[in-house]
């Protein structure tokens, strides 16, 4: 239902496909929780489009920096690579290779 009404209101991929994270995690589903978190990563850009909708003209809007996108996508990297939520994905050599890119953001982030 969320889904649907996050296309209806024009508020982007990202949220269309975010609240069914939580179900495969919760299902421990290796291949969904993989699906989901490229959809995620890569349309992580499509938090702020709601903005362009006709829908939202009303609205005063602000023009996003491509430096926020950037950091909401590192801030997802090192979310999806909790080893705690996402212990099931070890092994996994996609989720893998996400905990290297999360663990060399945040080594960056610190200098």
């Amino acid at each position: 239902m969320q889904s649907g009404l996050a296309e209806l209101f024009d508020m982007g991929v990202y949220r269309q496909y975010a609240p069914f994270i939580d179900l495969a995690v919760h299902e421990k589903d290796v291949e969904e929780t993989k699906r989901l978190i490229r959809l995620l990563i890569e349309n992580s850009h499509s938090l702020t489009t709601f903005t362009q909708s006709p829908l939202y003209t009303h609205l005063p809007q602000k023009s996003m920096e491509p430096a926020f996108v950037e950091r909401v996508k590192a801030g997802l990297i090192r979310s999806f690579t909790d080893e705690e939520d996402f212990a099931y994905m070890q092994g996994d050599a996609y989720w893998e290779d996400l905990k290297n890119i999360a663990q060399s953001c945040c080594t960056e982030e610190r200098k």
